[in-house]
């Protein structure tokens, strides 16, 4: 199973990254790094907002983690 897109699931659904981040109840420019990957030192984001995601985009939040197998 591949990791969940962010930036994929949110522009099939045709919202902003604003959108998205107003939902979670986090800042715009945080919302960019998790979808571009970019989190300090790589952290993922907490699960609490994991699951604000997966609500928004329709995934088990469990699947952020998942990677694809080779």
């Amino acid at each position: 199973m591949r990791r969940v897109n962010l930036k994929e699931l949110r522009e099939i659904q045709g919202l902003t990254q604003q959108q998205v981040a107003d939902f979670a109840k986090i800042s715009r420019s945080y919302y960019s790094m998790l979808e571009n990957d970019l989190t300090e030192f790589k952290h993922s984001p907490k699960i609490d907002i994991l699951k604000k995601l997966a609500k928004v985009f329709d995934f088990k939040w469990e699947d952020y983690y998942e990677t694809v197998e080779q």
